[in-house]
């Protein structure tokens, strides 16, 4: 074919418009109170060989305290969305764009990794990171979608007050497609590809999920995938704070041969989380469901969106609050 396909995610803070050939492909969400933000959000598109495409990513912020005020003013059945638009999709009116760039698709799968550092204009270090992957074809027949059912066990509490309660959350990476041989603590080899809500027990019951086998693995169930576990604590004075309780290297395949035989409460497939160290057990992931489904069976609400180009912002953008809302997914003729 002259088509080949390339999967593209991004890491960043803030939230993100991305437009390719002056379509909006996805908008990210938000990641408050950090200037140095990575976004899963995968994106897959078509790419003409030799041709000279760009994406557009367009980053916004809004200030907490000025949003909170808006939200006073606006009164609670005010709309968020007032008539404002950046390239043909809305954005909420107390939001800022912090910067625009172009990353060149050519000149990315040209690079031996696969990847472009781009300087965000008008700051001193600032820029955006970004890698892109060669999408592989789904040779396998499998079902579209794999369902992922994870909870915590007996997970350290960090906390410098042992009475509260940690507010522990889950990140996966697969290790991307030109390092073969990453360690789990290689930075530059692994890919954010899903971020868990929050939950605040010491045995947390995370939510089920429904990935897209391409987006999560690029079709490839032997992919290294990299799990870590954080409590996120949020106290006055100090702002947010996340500390990485522990981690475990795994695969699609790994996943499916974890998934606990007698009841959630059956530890005897658990992983048992590492400190970053490796020396230190700080508790366990249970697999309580790993499962290939059909999509006929999923609602749309059910999925969760993942990670292939990554972008980070590397130099503080002097943001108090990083506030992002989600845009409505079909403007209307009005906004």
């Amino acid at each position: 074919s002259d088509t080949s396909y390339r999967s593209v995610s991004l890491c960043s803070s803030t939230y993100v418009h991305i437009h390719f050939i002056r379509i909006l492909l996805t908008t990210t969400h938000r990641i408050p109170a950090s200037s140095t933000p990575e976004w899963a959000t995968i994106i897959i598109f078509e790419h003409q060989p030799g041709s000279d495409e760009r994406l557009a990513i367009d980053v916004f912020h809004t200030d907490q305290t000025k949003r909170q005020e808006n939200e006073n003013n606006r009164g609670e059945h005010s709309p968020l969305y007032q008539g404002k638009v950046h390239r043909g999709a809305p954005v909420p009116t107390d939001a800022e764009q912090v910067c625009a760039v172009l990353l060149p698709v050519k000149e990315m799968i040209h690079n031996d990794d696969l990847s472009l550092t781009i300087k965000i204009p008008k700051t001193k270090d600032g820029n955006i990171h970004a890698r892109v992957e060669y999408c592989r074809p789904d040779a396998s027949e499998l079902a579209a979608s794999f369902k992922l059912h994870l909870r915590g066990h007996s997970l350290l509490n960090v906390r410098r007050n042992v009475l509260e309660k940690p507010e522990y959350y889950y990140e996966i990476h697969r290790r991307h497609q030109q390092h073969t041989a990453a360690t789990p603590d290689d930075s530059d080899a692994w890919v954010l590809v899903h971020r868990s809500e929050k939950k605040g027990a010491t045995n947390p019951f995370w939510d089920i999920n429904f990935f897209d086998v391409e987006q999560f693995v690029n079709h490839d169930l032997s992919r290294d995938l990299r799990i870590r576990v954080f409590d996120l604590e949020v106290s006055a004075g100090v702002g947010r704070r996340r500390t990485i309780i522990g981690q475990v290297t795994t695969s699609s395949h790994g996943l499916l041969g974890a998934v606990t035989n007698n009841g959630n409460c059956d530890l005897s497939r658990a992983f048992q989380l590492l400190s970053v160290d490796g020396k230190k057990k700080v508790g366990q992931i249970v697999v309580v469901a790993a499962e290939f489904v059909t999509n006929d069976n999923i609602s749309n609400d059910n999925f969760s969106s993942s990670t292939v180009i990554t972008t980070a912002i590397a130099q503080p953008l002097s943001l108090s609050e990083l506030e992002i809302m989600t845009p409505p997914a079909t403007p209307t003729a009005d906004s």
